[in-house]
């Protein structure tokens, strides 16, 4: 079947209705949260500075440049450097502690972040513990000295 030319090769359509336009539930969008007075901002900032000060005094402690480490294993150190006020996530959330680490790396250091490995620094081994972050190593117990043979 040959066309003539400027002919159409689909037979026009009859004009139809348009379709209705289907209509989708409202979206829920979750809850603002809920906006802090000046009292709530200002306790969350000098909450933050006494942090930076405690994780800059830790970090001299704890830290050592080069290498790599997790940030998991940085909040763990971190908290086992003041057990009795950051023990448990009830004494301080694991994502202040990771915002104060953030900050921190941001402001000294600056290499790259890849799936919670900073590089440019590590674990103080001296604070590691059976190879795990924690309480010092314990130094080895000295070999005892040989028995003096005394002249009876």
């Amino acid at each position: 079947s040959s066309l003539s030319p400027g002919a159409k090769k689909h037979p026009p359509r009859s004009p139809s209705p348009s379709p209705v336009p289907k209509k989708h539930p409202p979206k829920k969008h979750p809850p603002k949260p809920k906006e802090l007075t000046e009292e709530e901002k200002e306790a969350k900032r000098l909450r933050f500075e006494t942090l930076r000060g405690e994780f800059l005094e830790y970090s001299n402690w704890r830290l050592l440049p080069g290498k790599t480490v997790h940030q998991d294993d940085v909040v763990k150190s971190f908290r086992a450097h003041y057990p009795d006020r950051y023990a448990t996530e009830a004494d301080l959330a694991k994502s202040e502690i990771e915002e104060v680490i953030s900050d921190w790396y941001h402001r000294k250091i600056r290499l790259s972040v890849v799936e919670g490995v900073y590089e440019g620094f590590h674990l103080n081994p001296k604070f590691l513990f059976d190879g795990n972050v924690g309480a010092p190593i314990p130094a080895p117990m000295p070999e005892p000295a040989p028995a003096v043979q005394g002249n009876n």
